[in-house]
């Protein structure tokens, strides 16, 4: 794994060379100071004000059977997204992409045909279209005995990076967002999760770009299950130099706004992981 980890932060520092002229920031590791950073970063908001590179916000989320009972009016999935767009869906440089995960399946919306596919031609759209796709969202049902597959969530979302091949002025990084309200199932151990995060980062850094992983968690707090569900996140989002996020214990400004990690900027907005 220590080898793999430098493996990662070379590549990282060699990409951040072609890009230091985009955004004006450097790329710091898991080694930064993150207290200094809590203390003299700018906040989440400015950040997300302010960033004029091409950013791509990649949010999936749980859809197994326990989030009937945990988000029954999709307050954290849709809501929260809807009122993220309303402050921030002029900004012309985002493009989002919106999956979801439940039942041995993961799928993302395809803005091309209207539908959630595993492996969608169109992934990425203008807010104007995730409003779309967020409303076909509340249309699709939930099966109460789906299950929890972290590993086809982060497979998905691998897949739609390693295959975006969208050009520009200034090449796109990515901010993944992955909500769940519980623990993986199938099981994963954490180097398991470690990996399937990183196989995000490097399906990124493949085509010379740069992505972040945060987390979040809208569960019960109420048990043991609910604890490990949000250690094993923390150590996700820590692994994806991201933000870890607990809707019960919010801080100040929105959950998105909180859970967006821009590649390129050390800030604690949320929970630190």
């Amino acid at each position: 794994m220590k080898f793999k980890f430098i493996q990662i932060a070379l590549g990282l520092f060699f990409v951040l060379t072609q890009f230091q002229n985009c955004g004006g920031v450097s790329f710091s590791t898991k080694s930064a100071s993150l207290n200094d950073a809590k203390q003299s970063g700018p906040t989440c908001q400015s950040v997300i004000e302010n960033n004029t590179g091409n950013l791509r916000i990649i949010v999936i989320v749980d859809n197994s059977g326990s989030t009937l009972k945990t988000d029954p009016n999709f307050k954290y999935r849709q809501q929260t997204l809807v009122d993220f767009l309303a402050q921030y869906g002029a900004k012309t440089n985002f493009t989002y992409a919106f999956g979801e995960f439940g039942a041995d399946a993961a799928n993302f919306y395809n803005y091309a045909s209207s539908q959630f596919e595993s492996n969608p031609a169109s992934p990425f759209g203008t807010s104007l279209q995730l409003q779309n796709a967020l409303q076909i969202y509340l249309n699709t049902p939930i099966n109460d005995k789906a299950n929890t597959p972290y590993q086809l969530a982060f497979d998905a979302v691998s897949r739609i990076i390693a295959s975006d091949t969208a050009a520009g002025l200034v090449a796109p990084s990515y901010s993944v967002v992955f909500m769940s309200d519980g623990m993986p199932n199938p099981k994963a151990s954490t180097d398991d999760l470690k990996k399937m995060v990183d196989s995000v980062l490097n399906a990124a850094l493949a085509n010379g770009r740069l992505a972040t992983v945060s987390t979040v968690y809208f569960g019960a707090e109420s048990s043991s299950s609910d604890a490990s569900a949000m250690d094993n996140l923390k150590i996700m989002a820590n692994e994806g130099l991201g933000q870890f996020y607990d809707t019960n214990n919010p801080p100040a400004g929105g959950l998105i706004e909180n859970a967006i990690t821009v590649p390129g900027q050390v800030v604690l907005c949320a929970q630190g992981s």
